[in-house]
């Protein structure tokens, strides 16, 4: 019997060799986002009434029944809104269209098509103030927005649609809690840049979320919301709010930052955001609409402070370096203590799968930890099986590099750098570097469980390098801390420059792709490179996976929203008996 279970234990050990690391990620707390059933009253609001009026009756009425506001759909409201907060209890507020039999049921993202059966809740654009459209209030309880479309009365810039809590909670016990905003449309304007929008949703709350909307049109220029403002306009943002988020089928669109958590300090450790669960939306920019002009662009996505996250099945698309100021990056996961009163400031415990990111300077930029200001390190990544495609500097400006690291921190004592950080069957083309370290000779990763295993990569110019050390292996144990590079397929690299146990076509035509012209990734029968993955499986990315959790992500069209997955990893079990 010994002897049987030392060979399983062997057999187990090799299985365990060959997979990529388990890097550890503690999965996202999620929530319960089912529609309630209405229990309680009926607030019918038809046109030229009061929605305001119609919250107020609610909000005192009885808190543990499931009452419900409905509004004319098709009529125009016009005036801010203010939801409050209320009574202790278990019921919900729901207030929704008086069409939305007739909206897409939900699992399926509305947009601008539907507006006919929405009711439209405007405010005028106020110029130098931040009054939001609709301000949910910090402590406001258990309200759910349903079917509605809303946007700005008048040409004129204005800050924020829809206010989440102030942003300036000190407590937990402060917060909005329980705010689901479910097939809403919110929109500037128009697309004229003189009608700039600088803010979708804040989100400063705990328990909420975004599910089968469509933001469109953020956008701004400095100076032009008031005097001395950045004009750094976002779809989402959030910076002061303990979460969970779930954020899941959306269409977010936004010249600056679609998606941002951190960009101001919680004010207090638990309020740090955390537990974010990102699925299956689609976050372009519109090249067409705002390259070359005055509004502020960056960036598709941006975590500077944030805990325990799942993004899966995203599309990020398009991301350029304006003129002036920074951008091009299509991800940035940057740890930031940002303004130098959050020394605990973190982005770790990151699952980053099944995602396209395409088209712009730079895939993902890595900050692993803050610069000047103290931080937490950057910790627990698993990005696996995604696609980077069309990173490019030529077309986009930037670096051209697909994954770029950094660890400044001048004068802080080492180790300020990321932990058990797992780069598996991930396919990468970007024209310049598909890995590059920049700007220090600090390490970007501490020893330990770390690995770039069973990737594609385009070497482009310079393959995996950092400016103070050479290509390939010299980078891995200077910068890297001799991170295991196994697997890898290196397209136009050289045996010489890197570790043993990877493979190097001189071409793309070598690799065998289905049909590289025509985007089809899939390895063909007749490629030499068919499964010598550490797995048994391809290299790179698994492209019927990857499609399969793409579904819906353009369209929209998805079935209602899953609990997140566990994360990839190798799960073992086994009894015995003496």
């Amino acid at each position: 019997m010994r002897t049987a279970f030392r060979l399983f234990a062997v057999t187990v050990g090799l299985l365990l060799w060959v997979h990529a690391p388990a890097s550890a990620q503690t999965p996202p707390t999620t929530f319960d986002t089912t529609l309630p059933a209405v229990t309680g009253s009926t607030f019918p609001v038809n046109a030229g009434g009061s929605i305001q009026t119609a919250i107020n009756a609610a909000a005192v009425a009885n808190p543990n029944l499931n009452h419900e506001i409905v509004v004319q759909a098709g009529s125009a409201f016009t005036g801010a809104l203010t939801i409050p907060a209320r009574a202790a209890g278990t019921g919900w507020i729901i207030i929704r269209s008086s069409a939305l039999a007739s909206l897409p049921a939900a699992g399926t993202r509305v947009g601008p098509a539907n507006a006919t059966n929405m009711p439209k809740i405007q405010g005028p654009g106020t110029g130098a103030s931040f009054t939001p459209i609709i301000d949910i209030l910090a402590g406001a309880r258990q309200w759910r927005l349903v079917g509605l479309e809303v946007t700005i009365s008048n040409g004129s810039p204005h800050a924020t649609l829809i206010r989440i809590g102030s942003g300036a909670e000190t407590t937990v016990g402060q917060l909005a809690t329980n705010i689901v905003l479910d097939r809403v449309y919110l929109h500037s304007f128009s697309t004229a840049l003189s009608a700039g929008l600088k803010f979708g949703v804040q989100m400063n709350g705990a328990k909420i979320a975004l599910l089968d909307s469509y933001v469109d049109d953020m956008k701004a220029a400095p100076n032009q919301i008031l005097s001395g403002d950045d004009g750094e306009s976002k779809g989402v943002i959030a910076w002061n709010g303990s979460g969970p988020f779930k954020i899941v089928n959306n269409f977010i669109q936004a010249a600056a930052i679609n998606v941002l958590f951190g960009g101001s300090d919680a004010s207090a450790a638990a309020l740090r955001p955390a537990d974010l669960d990102f699925r299956n939306n689609y976050v372009p920019k519109d090249a067409a609409r705002w390259r070359g002009t005055s509004v502020v662009a960056k960036t598709t996505f941006e975590l500077k402070n944030m805990a325990r996250v799942l993004i899966e099945g995203n599309r990020f698309e398009t991301a350029w370096v304006p003129a002036n100021g920074d951008g091009g990056q299509l991800i940035r996961l940057n740890v930031r203590n940002q303004n130098g009163t959050d020394p605990g400031s973190r982005v770790q415990d990151i699952t980053f799968r099944n995602n396209i990111v395409k088209s712009g300077g730079t895939g993902i930029q890595f900050l692993v930890h803050d610069d000047p200001n103290a931080s937490s390190n950057m910790a627990r990544g698993l990005f696996e099986n995604n696609l980077f495609d069309d990173i490019n500097s030529v077309t986009w400006g930037g670096l051209g590099n697909a994954w770029t690291f950094a660890s400044y921190s001048p004068g802080s004592p080492e180790p300020n750098s990321a932990q058990e950080m797992v780069f598996n069957h991930n396919t990468v083309f970007s024209n310049m570097a598909p890995i590059n370290a920049q700007d220090s000779t600090n390490q970007v990763f501490e020893p330990g469980a770390n690995t770039f295993q069973n990737n594609i990569f385009q070497r482009g110019s310079f393959g995996l390098v950092s400016g103070s050390f050479g290509e390939g292996t010299p980078t891995l144990n200077g910068r890297f801390a001799a991170a295991p590079f196994t697997r890898n397929l290196m397209i136009g690299g050289s045996s010489l420059s890197y570790p043993a146990n990877n493979f190097f076509p001189v071409t793309v035509l070598a690799v065998g792709f289905v049909n590289f012209a025509a985007g089809d990734y899939h390895l063909a029968a007749t490629s030499i490179y068919r499964n010598l993955a550490t797995d048994g499986t391809d290299i790179g990315v698994n492209v019927d996976t990857l499609n399969a959790r793409q579904a819906c992500t353009i369209s929209g069209v998805c079935s209602p929203a899953a609990a997140p997955a566990a994360p990839f990893g190798l799960t073992l079990s086994f009894s015995w008996q003496e």
